[in-house]
């Protein structure tokens, strides 16, 4: 039997009697939290990538640097294309079977995220994203990611429904 399953955002006020009800203050410092994080995000991460970069930079010199950046955004790219390629097959190849390829569709996902991340120069974000490649290291990642799936699931964050 294949099962489907749709992933639905729980809203505050939907009449759901088994999840947790969600207080209007709680959302507010919730999306406060948020917005802090995506700020400290999009300060820290590029001073931090800079410092790195600079550091580097005064080590092996200016051009070595460029070169290592470029060098690692080449090789970040064609590893994505390689795991990218590698994964739709594994896709079309379950999907084929008739089986539902939720693995191979969140290794997409993550692939597809590795190579967002390793479009940002940078040391740091090229090190993530070639973490994020690494199939061993994905693999770790798509077992956290599944656990906070789960942790949301079960405090009525979001709702999964099987079709």
């Amino acid at each position: 039997m294949v099962s489907y399953f749709v992933l639905v955002p729980y809203q505050s006020g939907d009449k759901i009697s088994s999840k947790k009800r969600v207080n209007p203050n709680q959302k507010d410092a919730d999306r406060s939290i948020m917005l802090f994080k995506l700020f400290l995000c999009f300060t820290l991460i590029p001073m931090i990538e800079l410092y790195l970069l600079l550091q580097l930079g005064s080590v092996i010199g200016g051009v070595q640097t460029l070169l290592v950046v470029v060098a690692t955004g080449f090789f970040g790219a064609w590893l994505a294309r390689m795991e990218g390629m590698n994964t739709m097959l594994k896709v079309r190849s379950s999907m084929q079977q008739g089986h539902m390829p939720a693995e191979e569709l969140i290794d997409a996902l993550i692939i597809f995220a590795a190579g967002v991340v390793l479009i940002t120069p940078g040391l740091m974000t090229d090190c993530a994203g070639l973490l994020l490649l690494w199939p061993p290291s994905r693999n770790r990642f798509k077992r956290f990611l599944r656990k906070k799936f789960q942790e949301m699931t079960h405090d009525g964050t979001i709702d999964i429904t099987h079709y």
